[in-house]
Parts: C-alpha cells; structure tokens; sequence
C-alpha cells in the first residue's frame, strides 16, 4: 500500500490491492508494471537473504507479468545490488522500458529495467531500493509491451534506475596483462580456513574461476 501510495497518489490505494497490479492505467501515471512477491524459505539463503539467482528468476515473471505474454530472460547486462532482500520481506518489482537512446535496437529482443522496492516504508518519497538491473529478453512476434514506458525525470525509481544503466554502459577498461610472479619472489601459501568458509560435507567450497 506505502509503494502504490508513492506512485499513484492516497486516491489510488485500494484497501485490498491485487496480488499482481499488472499495468497501471497510463491516465494517472506513466505506463509501468509492478509484479509484487514475498520472499519464502526455499528463496532464501543461511542468512535469511535472498539468493540471488532468484532476482533473475522473478525479474523473468516480472518482465512476462508487464508484458502480457512470456517473455524468455537472454542476459543479465547490470545488476546493481543496493541491500539484500530478506525472509518474508514484502517486495515490488517495477519494470521499465529501456530509453531508446540507451540501447541498440534489436530484432525480437527487448531490453528492460527493474527496481526492487521493499514496500516498509513511512516516507513514501524514498523508496527502499533493494536491487536494480538491465536485462534483456527475447519477445515473441507480435508482443506489444503496451504496458511499459520509459522511465520519466521525477519518478522516484528514476535516479537508480538511470544510475544502473550508466553501469551498464560504462566501457571496461583494458587492462595491462599480468607477467608470471618471478620464482624469487613466490613464497608459500598457508590458507586458514574459517567457520564461514566450510561448504556442504564439512570441507572448504570447490574454488572459483
């Protein structure tokens, strides 16, 4: 009630708003959608926080809610993780157009932006951003996507999601290649393994890379 209270204003807050709001209507704010969800057991990890592999499952459900029909998740372009969601945490996800001017148009694929809002909060001015991201997604023929729009100046979800995208676009610089370490200077390496450190079966977690 707080998140629909922050977009649409006290007049547009039902006592008992739907599980899934879907499109909003365009006569009283900017097109967009919000997919809500809470947070179970089974989507959380040993800290009682959101996994996060399940941000790309429900921004996938997220993206085929506002859309209005299935859209197929191709890449995760950025992702920017504000703080975690938690067990039992009522969420909105707010789905977006990505602006023309910050995306190659592609035959059959859709890029879009999403905000994780935790609806706890007072102070409707300030939504408490939990995650945001730029994906893309492959659209069956004929998918309007009537319901979304691009993200307007003002909006309060405007300035992460815009911060997000600058992520996305920011080059990678390139960096000198790393010569091999001289033998005189390899010295032996002696790892303490921590409590946190030990995975499943009581042994440390297979190494990365």
């Amino acid at each position: 009630a707080n998140f629909a209270k922050m977009l649409l204003g006290p007049a547009a807050v039902s006592p008992a708003p739907p599980r899934h709001l879907g499109a909003v209507d365009a006569a009283s704010t900017p097109a967009r959608s919000t997919f809500e969800l809470t947070a179970g057991m089974s989507d959380v990890d040993a800290y009682a926080f959101l996994y996060y592999a399940q941000y790309v499952k429900y921004n996938e459900r997220a993206a085929s809610e506002a859309a209005g029909s299935p859209l197929v998740m191709r890449s995760v372009e950025s992702m920017i993780f504000g703080r975690p969601a938690r067990w039992g945490e009522s969420i909105n996800v707010v789905t977006f157009l990505c602006p023309p001017a910050a995306c190659e148009e592609e035959s059959g694929v859709v890029r879009l932006l999403h905000a994780w809002v935790a609806d706890s909060l007072e102070d409707c001015s300030k939504p408490d951003v939990c995650n945001t991201s730029v994906m893309s997604y492959s659209k069956p023929p004929g998918a309007a996507l009537a319901g979304l729009d691009v993200p307007r100046p003002g909006h309060p979800l405007y300035r992460p999601l815009m911060a997000c995208l600058r992520e996305n676009r920011t080059p990678t610089p390139q960096f000198a290649r790393c010569e091999p370490l001289a033998t005189s200077r390899q010295r032996e390496l002696c790892v303490t393994v921590h409590p946190d450190a030990i995975g499943c079966g009581g042994g440390p977690p297979p190494p990365r890379g």
